[in-house]
């Protein structure tokens, strides 16, 4: 029998139950119910799946929140998403989720993104209790606990900036894991509604020309031309170590970016003389080795790096958080402060317009001041 549950006067006189009040059929197979609790009430759908001979249910939502017509069109969606074989039957937990996750971004943007997302799980998700929870009991206090216990690689309290970070990455993987229809979008509130912690900004600190050189002079030598790589172009630390021999085309003087944290693969045109310091560092070099590599041939480590950095710094008396990725900031800044245009900046980075923007709005508004004062008649 079905109930008229479209109307508010009918859900109100509803007995609180587990098994819901079914309205009316909305397409074949499909149909749209109410679950009556004692203080609320939710949006439940029906389909029959015919791969799996079942009928399927979804959970669409507390009815406060949710009009009829709203939870009829997110019934819709998903119906059709179970009869196109999309609901996923794989993803059960939080691990599942991520391990699907890193498949997805692996076909769609490629290996170096994918495994930066694969190893933030690594070290921080898989092994932890909040990797064992299933996704239909997943709460907001499961998120916050885990968050809480985040620490680094060598024990010491990690910083909310940090942990902002790896939530986001959590968060992505979650919302794939919806999007397969192996989360309903009640569930989803439990980590799209969490606030982020409030961060300060952990942006390194900028390096003057005469900082970044006596930097680098003071490294092992073996590891001086990947950070003077660092400063000749603003690119992560990561993408310049993982340069091969062939990405310098050296009749253009284009330097080829595969694939990034966006996913798309880029050329930037390079000045003659970096051309050739660039060409000078392959040649004799096979087309796909290593453009950098260590004395025994192994590919650079962050932590190699980052430790010869840090002893560099604490020699030269330079700023406490100055890091390889100050050469990226550096630069950036510096073209920025040339005038070179927004977009054109971004792209060589290999980051959004938006991002240069929040991070580099105060440097923006100087250059915008200036330009309004030689407007002046």
């Amino acid at each position: 029998m079905a109930h008229a549950i479209h109307l508010v006067s009918t859900r109100a006189k509803l007995v609180p139950r587990r098994e819901p009040y079914w309205g009316p059929r909305l397409d074949p197979g499909l149909y749209i119910g109410f679950r009556c609790t004692k203080d609320a009430g939710y949006w439940i759908a029906r389909q029959y799946d015919a791969s799996e001979k079942k009928q399927r249910t979804e959970s669409l939502g507390n009815a406060a929140f949710k009009i009829y017509d709203d939870a009829c069109a997110d019934a819709r969606g998903w119906g059709k998403r179970v009869l196109a074989g999309r609901v996923s039957k794989d993803i059960k937990t939080v691990k599942d989720a991520c391990e699907a996750y890193v498949t997805e971004r692996r076909q769609e943007k490629g290996d170096s993104m994918a495994r930066e997302c694969e190893l933030r799980f690594i070290r921080h998700l898989y092994g932890t209790p909040l990797a064992r929870v299933v996704l239909i009991k997943f709460r907001r206090s499961h998120l916050k606990t885990w968050r809480a216990g985040l620490v680094k690689g060598d024990g010491t309290p990690m910083g909310d900036a940090s942990k902002n970070r790896i939530v986001s990455t959590l968060v992505a993987a979650l919302n794939h894991a919806k999007s397969e229809g192996a989360a309903s979008a009640e569930t989803a509130q439990h980590w799209s509604d969490m606030k982020r912690l409030h961060a300060v900004s952990n942006t390194p600190p900028y390096l003057p020309p005469d900082q970044r050189k006596a930097l680098i002079a003071a490294l092992p030598e073996p590891m001086r031309p990947l950070v003077t790589a660092m400063g000749y172009i603003p690119m992560r630390p990561g993408a310049i170590a993982a340069f091969t021999a062939d990405k310098i085309e050296p009749h253009t003087g284009q330097l080829h970016v595969g694939k990034d944290k966006n996913g798309k693969g880029r050329f930037v045109k390079l000045p003659d003389a970096t051309r050739d310091w660039f060409l000078a560092q392959a040649k004799g070099k096979a087309p796909h080795a290593l453009l950098f590599t260590q004395p025994d041939g192994q590919p650079w480590a962050r932590q190699a790096w980052g430790e010869a950095i840090r002893d560099a710094r604490v020699g030269l008396g330079l700023a406490p958080r100055t890091c390889a990725y100050s050469f990226r900031h550096s630069t950036i800044t510096d073209l920025l402060l040339a005038g070179v245009p927004l977009l054109t900046v971004a792209r060589i980075a290999g980051t959004s317009v938006a991002m240069i923007e929040k991070t580099y709005g105060h440097l923006l508004e100087h250059a915008a001041t200036e330009a309004l004062a030689r407007l002046a008649l």
